[in-house]
């Protein structure tokens, strides 16, 4: 059985299938029709979903959502209030729909004082005594393209995925009346994630580059000693599918469930794997380098701010809808510090921000001496230290699309939860300063001039988040040093993107 990949035939089958849905479902309104009356007005269509409160229809001029609280209905298919129970379906990626949301629901439900019950893929929460369900979430495996197509049909409420929606996904949701799935409100990051290379304890390998790996996965490279170490095959166990986006196309290799890949690398030496953040075992894993640049293992601290190449997003998507009252809860819960200590201990990463001091820096400060050109002299690294000096580093860091200082979809979210930090008091007192970074091509001074353009463009998307003012008590500044402190090798795309970006430093208290 080969890897999971995504074949651009699915997503079309997908939107297709999608389209087929919302006219059927229209078609077996006209068969199921209620009519709902309230305060004068008289509507007839299928009822599309009931959150408790808010009726939604698809009548013959489109979906309407109307308050059905005091309202009349007739028809087989009228929600009765008293026996409502919410049901939310969320469908997404099989491995984060079995290692993750399980646990935090499991956590919600301790915290707001509820028994889960599970049954097959629905996990009911109950009051200690029983009675009705406070809410239920089934849970249901798919691919990423047929997830996005459950939501845009009206079959799913939410969406886990390991990737962010792509232009047609976003297009063909639009288009079916759910919003713009790409602001952060709509399609928000709970949890990252990685690809982590893994072999066996012994093997004579610290490191891989991107595009070895991308030849090991492929089938081009078969040898270890492409990689470094001494000569003698080598053999390539990816997880079955489906797993995260993976940094090239599986050609001939071996696969496995995710929970053996790790014990078979540790167990086999001349064997390369693959693995998640959290399922790496025994094995050891392997930096990711580039021709020039530091090695970057996966760790909390480089996952979270995006410095390790091959991080990966997990996004939860929802529509431009209520959910009902228990699910909005449940989903408010979810940016709740124990939310975020649940998503740590089910072997993901969380996004509490962390602090690195300037002093846990110095293989960074040291590659920028390193690989400073005659145009990035001492001079300016000097100021450049002499600026960060008495500052910590954040791990929320901004990155932007390709060409552009619109930000990608991880770094709207970042964004928007620092808004949401700032506006909730968590900065209170604090000197924020947003500092700009480029990649090395063209001339210096040009370099730093984009890298400050990108730093007030990530400001002002700030203010505007926060209603266009400030707390009192709160300040953010930008600085910009261009291409002074590379992360990764401006030869290669991969390397560009990730020296252009926008970091986020805070002043010591007392500093």
């Amino acid at each position: 059985m080969r890897p999971w990949r995504r074949d651009p035939t699915v997503l079309k089958n997908a939107a297709v299938l999608a389209a087929f849905f919302v006219v059927a479902l229209f078609d077996v309104a006209r068969a199921q029709e209620v009519t709902v009356t309230r305060g004068g007005l008289s509507l007839s269509g299928e009822v599309l979903g009931y959150d408790g409160r808010y009726l939604r229809l698809a009548t013959e001029a489109g979906e309407v959502t109307l308050d059905y609280d005091g309202a009349t209905c007739s028809g087989a298919s009228c929600p009765d209030p008293d026996a409502f129970v919410p049901i939310i379906r969320v469908s997404g990626n099989p491995r984060l729909l079995s290692a993750l949301a399980p646990p935090l629901v499991d956590a919600y439900g301790r915290q707001s004082g509820l028994i889960v019950e599970i049954e097959g893929a629905s996990h009911r929460l109950v009051p200690p005594d029983g009675g009705t369900p406070v809410l239920v979430l089934d849970l249901v495996p798919t691919s990423g393209e047929e997830g996005a197509a459950d939501l845009v049909a009206n079959v799913s409420d939410l969406v886990l995925l390991d990737r962010s929606l792509d232009t047609a996904e976003l297009d063909l949701a639009r288009a079916a009346g759910l919003g713009d799935l790409s602001d952060g409100d709509l399609g928000r990051i709970i949890a990252l994630d990685a690809v982590v290379p893994v072999v066996a304890p012994g093997q004579d390998v610290q490191q891989i580059r991107v595009d070895t790996l991308e030849a090991a996965i492929s089938g081009r490279v078969r040898n270890w000693s492409a990689l470094g170490g001494p000569s003698g095959p080598l053999s390539v166990l990816l997880p079955e599918a489906p797993f995260l986006p993976l940094p090239g196309e599986p050609y001939d290799v071996s696969v496995a469930p995710l929970d053996e890949v790790a014990r078979r690398v540790a167990d086999t030496p001349g064997m390369l794997g693959l693995v998640g953040f959290g399922d790496g075992g025994n094995a050891r894993p392997l930096a990711i380098s580039g021709p020039c640049g530091r090695p970057i293992l996966a760790s909390e601290e480089t996952v979270k701010s995006g410095d390790y190449p091959l991080t990966r997003p997990i996004f939860l998507y929802r529509p431009a809808r209520r959910l009902p009252e228990a699910g909005e809860d449940f989903l408010t819960w979810l940016r709740s510090r124990e939310a975020q200590g649940v998503i740590r201990r089910a072997g993901f990463v969380d996004l509490t921000s962390e602090r690195i001091g300037l002093d846990r820096q110095g293989e960074r400060l040291a590659g920028a001496i390193a690989s400073a050109g005659p145009e990035i002299g001492l001079g300016e690294l000097q100021r450049m230290v002499r600026i960060l000096s008495g500052h910590d580093r954040l791990t929320a860091t901004f990155r932007f699309q390709d060409g552009a200082t619109r930000l990608t979809p991880q770094s709207r979210s970042y964004l928007l939860q620092l808004a949401r930090a700032i506006a909730e008091g968590l900065h209170d007192g604090d000197r924020l300063m947003l500092v700009g970074f480029s990649d090395g091509r063209g001339p210096a001074m040009v370099n730093r001039d984009l890298s400050r353009a990108r730093a007030e463009a990530v400001r002002r998307d700030l203010l505007a988040a926060l209603g266009g003012v400030l707390p009192e008590g709160v300040t953010v500044t930008t600085e910009a040093f261009g291409e002074a402190l590379p992360i990764a090798c401006d030869e290669v795309q991969s390397g560009q993107n990730l020296n252009r970006r926008v970091e986020l430093w805070v002043a010591r208290r007392g500093g």
